[in-house]
């Protein structure tokens, strides 16, 4: 007969699982505010500007970096002067005003589209008796009506002009002038 191997019956055993100790429940963090997220940026730059550099012991064993020169910057090609090109019928009256002009040291040009401040000018002064080689007077712009909404009353839309002459070819102009009412 077979014989059964005795198997003894196992022992309940308690578990050894301690009992769960009460938890709290977890408490929503409150978000922070704006001007505690701003302080708390503050503060983490202020702690990475203050840390040592790295192979820097302190800033009196930093060595100075020499300033970078600036980049050349780009050169604007030269602007050509706008020519202003001015006739007269009589020479008479184109002597006159342009005699007063030179002692004024300018003019004002009238015109519906005046040019900005800070133009450079040729002003080409002509008469029939000079068409062909006409008065040349360099020149800037040094008012305009043209940035303005409203022109003020007894104002026209144009611009002054400053003469950038010296003595030596004012002089030359007036001869010029007085020439013409020689002929």
């Amino acid at each position: 007969e077979p014989v059964e191997p005795a198997v003894a019956a196992p022992e309940p055993v308690e578990p050894a699982v301690a009992a769960p100790e009460p938890v709290e429940p977890p408490v929503a963090a409150a978000e922070p505010t704006e001007e505690e997220r701003v302080e708390a940026a503050r503060a983490a730059l202020l702690a990475k500007l203050s840390a040592p550099l790295d192979g820097v012991a302190s800033a009196e064993d930093a060595v100075p970096i020499s300033p970078q020169p600036a980049p050349p910057q780009p050169v604007a090609p030269a602007r050509k002067p706008a020519r202003l090109k001015l006739s007269y019928k009589n020479p008479v009256s184109m002597v006159r005003e342009y005699t007063e002009n030179l002692k004024k040291g300018g003019c004002f040009v009238k015109t519906p589209r005046p040019l900005a401040v800070g133009r450079q000018v040729l002003v080409e002064v002509r008469v029939a008796a000079i068409s062909d080689d006409p008065i040349c007077i360099d020149g800037v712009v040094t008012w305009s009506s043209r940035d303005l909404d409203i022109l003020g009353d007894g104002e026209v839309p144009g611009m002054g002009i400053e003469y950038q002459i010296g003595g030596a070819e004012v002089r030359e102009i007036q001869a010029r002038l007085q020439g013409l009412l020689a002929t």
